[in-house]
């Protein structure tokens, strides 16, 4: 909405939200035995299940601002949240890390700034350096590779979940051909569709695997301008 207000191709004054489906939720889209269209409620236009809930982004906002931090930008962060608990006092960092961590959130400050990130929505942003420091006759970058079995070769995500009356529910992703015992588990206490955290539980062990991999490299004052969280790529060096 705010992308068409802001174009002017498009009269703001005729946009209009739809549509409002007769079927109760959350037997729509959960029973897809009785409609078989369920399936496509995650990525259609059906407004049943989905006014009231926040996003990620929502939620951080708010939590810091519970904490009287105001000064944040979130438009980096993707993700759907129907919920979020705070069951007992805590900073705003205890709340909020078990949330980061199970959706791949970044926080860096800039200038005064908190700016969230979600990882995989940079990943289409990528900054080409074409120079390293150099620091004598040492290797431009080194690069090291972890063993596998350090890693873990299956994640799961316990959450609530509304269509069951707000009980513990888990998701699991899992890599097969890893030879590993290790477990990745997450345990936000964020209220999920069912949809939102399979997707979430996948890019998290998608994440925890490419840790495996570490490169390390110095930087030129030409790129100071770079934060952690940024997705790089080098004109002559690892791929």
């Amino acid at each position: 909405f705010g992308h068409w207000e802001a174009g002017g191709a498009v009269d703001p004054d005729h946009l209009f939200a739809w549509t409002w489906d007769a079927r109760p939720v959350p037997a729509f889209p959960e029973n897809t035995d009785l409609w078989a269209d369920g399936g496509n409620w995650q990525t259609g236009h059906w407004l049943n299940g989905r006014l009231g809930a926040a996003t990620a982004g929502d939620v951080i906002r708010a939590v810091l601002a519970d904490h009287g931090f105001f000064d944040v930008d979130v438009s980096d962060v993707a993700g759907d949240v129907t919920g979020y608990v705070q069951a007992e006092q805590g900073s705003a960092r205890e709340v909020l890390e078990p949330l980061m961590q199970a959706l791949s959130i970044d926080a860096v400050e800039d200038g005064g700034v908190l700016r969230f990130r979600s990882r995989l929505k940079l990943a289409a942003n990528v900054v080409s350096i074409d120079v390293l420091a150099e620091d004598g006759d040492a290797a431009a970058y080194e690069e090291t590779r972890g063993h596998g079995s350090d890693f873990a070769a299956e994640a799961m995500i316990e959450f609530f979940d509304a269509t069951a009356d707000y009980g513990r529910a888990t998701a699991r992703s899992r890599r097969a051909g890893t030879a590993s015992e290790r477990v990745l588990r997450l345990s936000p206490p964020a209220v999920l569709h069912e949809g939102m955290a399979a997707g979430a539980v996948e890019d998290a062990l998608k994440d925890h695997q490419a840790g495996r991999r570490q490169v390390r490299f110095s930087l030129s004052p030409a790129e100071l301008t770079l934060e952690p969280g940024d997705v790089v790529a080098f004109e002559e060096g690892p791929v």
